[in-house]
């Protein structure tokens, strides 16, 4: 332990370590130790007797006997492996952070300088793994089926003739939705507030993950519009713009046009639809920030009516979107 002391004195590292210290002869089983602030080891006698190895800093000789059990502990909150967490975009000095057990957003920003003053805290994207797997898990479940669900939209009977495709139209639009949709992979995207983080609002602010990331944009003024309207294509943002403004710049929606499902992914991530309640022919004409993305989705019915389909299409589309979001302020 003296040896311990002369190579790690406090005053060299300004920190200071828990040890176990123990040498055992393997043929007589004597067990020289010594333990400086470590959780005790626990000895399991074969007679089912329990021993705590708990006598301080100084050397002890203990006797192991066969079929003794030595078990060492862990100390209570230690990771082996360092967190890190990445920090990108307008932030003073940008990179890979070391972060302390239950370390916030807030502290790690702080220790990164700071925003630019370009920084647009309203589009920062915070990834998380844990959510990525999560969200991960939710797309191959429903990609399983999703083959099957299709075949059954092509075989199973009309409703609604007059409103159906024709039939070449009918398979052309299976496929094109298959590919579509199995292209789409989780982000693990977390909607945050980071002007309250920031500020330290404990309710607001985020207890940081190892592999979490944080991009954090320049201010971007433009009203994405995707999906089904006839000219897919991003706007000038203007202020007494609402979400129907974005989509009649944008041709309006297509015949193939889920309206009444369309949404607004704002630049935080949040997603509001446009529809009013249970209004179906009601369309909100929803405020956007700059830097929104507005979606109109295709409508399954079109093809067949698959209520089941139509709602796991919408989760694939919010996803898709989601990601597609990303790219737009490239995270990716």
């Amino acid at each position: 332990m003296k040896a311990l002391d002369d190579s790690y004195p406090i005053s060299r590292f300004d920190k200071y370590f828990t040890i176990f210290y123990c040498i055992l002869n393997i043929s007589s089983g004597k067990l020289i130790y010594s333990s400086a602030a470590h959780p005790p080891p626990i000895i399991i006698k074969s007679n089912k007797e329990i021993e705590i190895l708990d006598k301080g800093n100084q050397e002890m000789d203990f006797e192991l006997q066969p079929y003794d059990h030595l078990t060492l502990h862990k100390k209570p909150g230690w990771n082996k492996t360092s967190l890190f967490v990445e920090i990108k975009g307008e932030i003073k000095f940008p990179g890979k952070y070391p972060v302390k057990q239950k370390e916030t957003l807030s502290s790690l920003i702080k220790r990164a300088g700071g925003l630019t003053d370009k920084a647009y805290m309203l589009g920062a994207v915070f990834l998380r793994d844990s959510v990525k797997e999560k969200q991960q898990k939710t797309l191959d479940k429903i990609k399983e089926n999703l083959d099957d669900l299709l075949v059954q939209i092509h075989l199973s009977p009309s409703v609604n003739n007059s409103d159906k495709m024709s039939a070449s139209e009918h398979k052309h639009q299976i496929f094109r939705v298959i590919k579509q949709l199995k292209q789409v992979k989780a982000s693990g995207r977390m909607v945050i507030d980071l002007d309250e983080a920031i500020c330290c609002n404990p309710q607001k602010d985020i207890i940081l993950e190892d592999g979490d990331k944080l991009y954090i944009p320049k201010f971007s003024d433009e009203v994405t519009v995707m999906g089904e309207v006839y000219y897919p294509s991003s706007h000038y943002y203007r202020k007494k713009y609402g979400c129907q403004d974005y989509i009649r710049l944008s041709g309006g929606p297509t015949v193939l046009a889920r309206y009444d499902n369309a949404f607004v992914v704002q630049a935080n991530g949040e997603i509001f639809s446009i529809r009013e309640g249970s209004w179906f022919n009601f369309k909100k004409n929803i405020p956007v920030t700059p830097g929104s993305i507005i979606c109109i989705p295709i409508n399954v019915d079109r093809i067949n009516k698959l209520e089941n389909v139509q709602s796991w299409i919408k989760i694939f589309y919010h996803l898709a979107i989601s990601t597609a979001s990303l790219s737009v302020v490239g995270v990716f």
